[in-house]
């Protein structure tokens, strides 16, 4: 119940309290729109991360795998 209310409620409050924010300290407050798209590039980076780590032992740059010293 309530599946597509709610997560639009909370997308939009989290652009409005981005938008106040960034009005409160002199920034662009059109850039709190990009949020939810900002927040699905963190996700799916971090996510890649992971797998990377596990799959490899590190990170994979330019073909080699750099390890944790």
């Amino acid at each position: 119940p309530g599946w597509p209310l709610w997560p639009a409620l909370l997308i939009s409050a989290g652009v409005l309290v981005r938008a106040v924010t960034a009005a409160a300290t002199h920034q662009r407050v059109g850039d709190a729109l990009l949020m939810p798209l900002s927040v699905l590039l963190m996700t799916y980076i971090a996510g890649r991360a992971v797998w990377w780590r596990r799959r490899f032992g590190g990170v994979l740059w330019k073909g080699r795998v750099l390890r944790d010293a």
